[in-house]
């Protein structure tokens, strides 16, 4: 069984924006979040391909606390 995983970078501001983001993220789809990532995964087996995923969400990266003040980790114990 092999597992592969094919990222693509999207950026939503085609304006020639090059900032990660344009403001505070709040969430996967705040608008201020310019860079994303996604990853489509697929298996192999002897019986053949498939996919699994398709377009599933990267966990954005965590800039700062200005730019992401409530990241998840950030709070973690």
């Amino acid at each position: 069984m092999t597992y592969s995983w094919r990222f693509r970078t999207l950026t939503r501001d085609a304006g020639g924006q090059f900032l990660y983001n344009t403001g505070p993220v709040t969430s996967l789809n705040d608008p201020d979040l310019n860079i994303r990532q996604v990853y489509d995964l697929t298996v192999t087996t002897s019986r053949g391909t498939s996919t699994v995923l398709r377009g599933a969400p990267v966990a954005p990266s965590n800039v700062g606390k200005a730019s992401m003040p409530d990241y998840w980790p950030r709070n973690c114990g």
